[in-house]
């Protein structure tokens, strides 16, 4: 492939901030202790309130990956078409 080709591509992706480059930062809740084998009431109120919490945690962490992954296909195909169309036009111009 043609150095031109490659220095398009490299110009491309530099100039899609946020596409191909996205990071992804979801941080996955540390989960709660459980109490020993026969707790007390008052153990299992403390626990109950913490697997509360917990739960609310890692539904906010599993629909961050949820849009990572969303995101992450959204820069692929984007990329994808930007370079489809890149050799189109190079395929284009090398038969004139």
């Amino acid at each position: 492939m043609g150095k031109r080709v490659w220095q398009a591509l490299g110009v491309l992706l530099l100039l899609t901030p946020g596409m191909a480059w996205s990071e992804c930062r979801c941080s996955q809740p540390p989960s709660p202790e459980l109490p020993p084998n026969r707790p007390s009431a008052v153990e299992m109120k403390q626990t109950n309130a913490e697997m509360t919490a917990y739960a609310e945690a890692m539904k906010k962490y599993r629909e961050c990956l949820v849009k990572c992954l969303r995101d992450a296909e959204s820069d692929l195909n984007h990329v994808v078409t930007e370079w489809n169309e890149m050799v189109e036009k190079f395929n284009r111009i090398k038969e004139e």
